[in-house]
């Protein structure tokens, strides 16, 4: 037996179970870096090419994205105010990338990031999708929202006008 040993690898990355890769050598590594973004799951195809141009049976690969992407929530001022504060929702998905995220009032946004106004205090839920449906669901609370005026109560002792001082209760 001869062996001209391995030159280099063809590969080939779609949604087909059953691609059989040309001649064309892609890497001389077992690795392959891919340089785009797959927004789906896919097979990767893999025929090792020997030194005297053989080509050996095709290995498939099928890759499936299961893991959700990750969510960040964050209000845009934790101190005490009486104005409307924003959350902002992060999303990263290293996988098939995000596709959107859901607001708390059940609107979807395009893209990894969204924010959304809060008039008061409460529990605020968001939802991020990846590119193949997997999702996370974070909720986030703010209390630091108080739009209620002080109320006073008191009451003068004595009540009448007099020439001393008043106590106020």
């Amino acid at each position: 037996i001869i062996t001209s040993g391995i030159s280099g690898y063809s590969i080939v990355i779609d949604k087909v179970n059953s691609t059989i890769p040309d001649k064309v050598i892609e890497t001389s590594t077992n690795r392959l870096v891919l340089n785009k973004e797959m927004k789906e799951n896919f097979y990767v195809h893999v025929a090792a090419i020997d030194k005297a141009g053989n080509i050996s049976s095709v290995d498939h690969f099928y890759y499936e994205d299961k893991k959700a992407p990750n969510l960040n929530l964050e209000v845009s001022d934790t101190a005490l105010t009486n104005r409307d504060v924003t959350i902002i929702a992060t999303s990263v998905d290293g996988e098939t990338g995000v596709k959107r995220i859901k607001l708390p009032d059940g609107n979807w946004v395009n893209g990894d990031t969204a924010t959304f106004k809060v008039t008061e205090n409460g529990v605020y839920e968001f939802t991020a999708e990846d590119n193949v449906g997997n999702l996370t669901t974070k909720t986030i609370t703010v209390t630091n929202i108080d739009k209620i005026a002080p109320v006073v109560t008191y009451t003068l002792n004595p009540s009448v006008w007099v020439k001393e001082d008043v106590t106020i209760n």
